[in-house]
C-alpha cells in the first residue's frame, strides 16, 4: 500500500469514528431530554397525585365529621313517623298559643321533572290558615321557632281585623296564612358505609370541627316574653290603646283581668251543666246550691270591675261585656227561671223518701241522714203544701228515727243478768242496776219490755233492742 492510498484509508476511517462519535453523542443529548421531560411528567403527576390525596383526605375528615353528626341529625330531623305528627303538633301549638285553625293543606313539594334522590331527608310542607291576634301569632311562631325538631316559616301573609270587627266582637281576629316547612330523615337505602382507615384516631382530631358543627345545625330556644303592654301594630290607629285618664291599668294589665273572668265564666257554666244533667235529687239541690254561690260571688267581681271605669280598651272592653256580663246573665236568668217552682217537685220528693226508705231497710242509717241534710232547708217551708207536706214530714221523721239509731247504737249499756218469774215482773241488770219495764236509764232511755233474748228500749220515741 502506497502512502496516498494509506492515508486516504486513514482520512476515512477518522470520518467515520468522528461521524460515530458524534452521532453517539447527539443520541445521547436526546436521551437526557427525553429523560428530563418524563422526569417533569413525573413531578407533575406527583403534584396531582398529592393534591388528589389531599382532597380525598379533607373528603374523608367530611365523611367521618357528617358520621358523627348523624345523631344530631336525627334529632334535628323528624323521620317519617315525626312527619305524621306534624299536623298534631300544629294543632297543640294553635291550643297553646290560642291561635284558631281554620285551613290545613299539605303542600306537594316536589318540584316539576324532579330527578331521582340523592340526599337523605325529603322536604314537607304545610299551609295553615290562622286567625289570632298578633302576639297570639307570634306565640305560635315562637313553639315553631323552639321546637326540638327543625322547622321553618317561609311564606307569610297577614290580612289585618277590620275596626268594626274588633268593637263588635272585642277581638282582633287577623286572618293569617303561613307555610310551615321541615324534612324528613330518610338515609338512601342500599347504600353501604366506605371504610377508612384509622377513623377512630382522627374523629378525635376532628372533635373541634364536629362540636362546631354541631352548634350551627343545633335549634336555638330563645325566650318569647309576650306582649309587655304593647298594642297590637295592625289594629286600626284610631282604637285607644294608651293608659286612659280614666283608667291607671295598663291594655296588657286590662285585657289580663277580663281573661281573667272569662276563665271564671266557663267554670260557672260547667256548675250550670252539673246541675240541670244531676241524676237524682240530692246531686240536683247539691249542685244548684254550689252553681248559685259561685255564680253571685263572680258577679260581684264583675260588677267592681264594670263599676270602676278601669276598663277602657275597646277590645278588651267588648270582650267584658260579651264572654263576661252577657253570660252571667243569661245564667242568672236560667236560675231564676228554675226556682218559679220552689223547692223540688212532688215526684222528687217522692224518689228522695224511697231513697231514704231504702237506706234504713238495709241498716245504711248514716246514709239515710245524709241524704235528708242535703235537702233539709230547702224543704222545710213545704210543709204547708197539700201535696208535698206529708212527704217532707215522712221524710223528716225518717230521719230523726236514723238519727235515734245511731245515736243508740252509740251509747254505753252493759246488760248483765235477766230474770224472768212466771207471774212476775221481769227484771234485767243494766249498767250494774236492777231495772224492769218503765224504769228511766236516763232522761232520754227508758226500758221498754224484757224478754229472754233482748231488752227494748224507748230511745227519743223510737223503741230499740239490745240483744243479750
Amino acid at each position: 500500500m502506497n502512502d496516498k492510498k494509506l492515508f486516504w484509508t486513514l482520512a476515512a476511517s477518522g470520518a467515520l469514528v468522528a461521524a460515530g462519535l458524534g452521532f453517539g453523542a447527539w443520541s445521547q443529548a436526546t436521551s437526557v431530554e427525553e429523560a428530563m421531560a418524563r422526569a417533569a411528567g413525573l413531578r407533575t403527576e406527583v403534584q396531582a397525585a398529592e393534591a388528589r390525596l389531599k382532597k380525598s383526605r379533607q373528603v374523608e375528615d367530611e365523611v367521618l365529621v357528617l358520621r358523627a353528626l348523624s345523631e344530631e341529625m336525627k334529632r334535628v330531623l323528624p323521620d317519617e313517623d315525626d312527619v305524621n305528627n306534624l299536623v298534631r303538633t300544629l294543632n297543640q301549638f294553635s291550643e297553646d298559643a290560642k291561635v284558631r285553625i281554620s285551613g290545613l293543606k299539605k303542600k306537594n313539594t316536589d318540584a316539576p321533572n324532579a330527578k331521582k334522590k340523592t340526599v337523605d331527608f325529603d322536604r314537607v310542607a304545610y299551609t295553615l290558615t290562622l286567625e289570632g291576634d298578633t302576639f297570639q301569632l307570634l306565640s305560635f311562631l315562637d313553639l315553631i321557632e323552639g321546637h326540638s325538631r327543625f322547622m321553618n316559616v317561609p311564606v307569610f301573609r297577614l290580612q289585618a281585623a277590620r275596626r268594626e270587627e274588633i268593637e263588635q266582637t272585642g277581638d282582633a281576629a287577623h286572618s293569617i296564612t303561613l307555610d310551615v316547612e321541615t324534612y324528613a330523615w330518610e338515609p338512601k337505602k342500599g347504600a353501604k358505609p366506605v371504610r377508612i382507615e384509622g377513623s377512630e384516631a382522627r374523629e378525635e382530631l376532628l372533635l373541634g370541627a364536629i362540636e362546631r358543627r354541631k352548634q350551627q345545625i343545633s335549634v336555638d330556644r330563645p325566650s318569647w316574653r309576650g306582649q309587655r303592654g304593647r298594642r297590637d301594630p295592625f289594629v286600626d290607629p284610631r282604637v285607644p290603646a294608651s293608659v286612659e285618664l280614666e283608667s291607671a291599668l295598663s291594655v296588657q294589665r286590662q285585657g289580663e283581668l277580663v281573661t281573667t273572668l272569662v276563665a271564671k265564666v266557663a267554670e260557672v257554666a260547667a256548675k250550670s251543666q252539673a246541675w240541670r244533667a244531676a241524676e237524682n235529687v240530692i246531686v240536683e239541690m247539691t249542685a244548684r246550691a254550689d252553681f248559685e254561690a259561685t255564680l253571685s260571688l263572680l258577679e260581684g267581681e264583675a260588677r267592681v270591675l264594670e263599676g270602676d271605669g278601669s276598663v277602657v280598651y275597646i277590645p278588651a272592653r267588648r270582650r267584658l261585656q260579651l264572654e263576661v256580663l252577657e253570660p252571667l246573665a243569661a245564667m242568672r236568668a236560667q236560675l231564676e227561671g228554675g226556682a218559679k217552682q220552689r223547692g223540688p217537685t212532688e215526684s222528687q220528693l217522692k224518689s228522695l223518701l224511697s231513697e231514704m226508705e231504702a237506706h234504713a231497710v238495709a241498716g245504711r242509717w248514716q246514709a239515710a241522714m245524709d241524704s235528708h241534710a242535703a235537702v233539709a232547708q230547702r224543704i222545710e217551708g213545704l210543709r204547708a203544701d197539700p201535696l208535698r207536706g206529708p212527704l217532707v214530714q215522712r221524710m223528716a221523721d225518717l230521719a230523726w228515727e236514723a238519727r235515734a239509731v245511731v245515736d243508740f247504737d252509740g251509747l254505753q249499756l252493759k246488760i248483765g243478768a235477766v230474770v224472768i218469774i212466771e207471774g212476775g215482773t221481769p227484771v234485767a241488770t243494766v249498767n250494774g242496776r236492777s231495772v224492769s219495764a218503765g224504769d228511766s236509764i236516763s232522761d232520754e232511755l227508758v226500758v221498754h219490755s224484757i224478754t229472754g233474748e233482748e231488752v227494748e228500749f224507748a230511745f227519743r220515741g223510737v223503741v230499740l233492742a239490745r240483744r243479750l
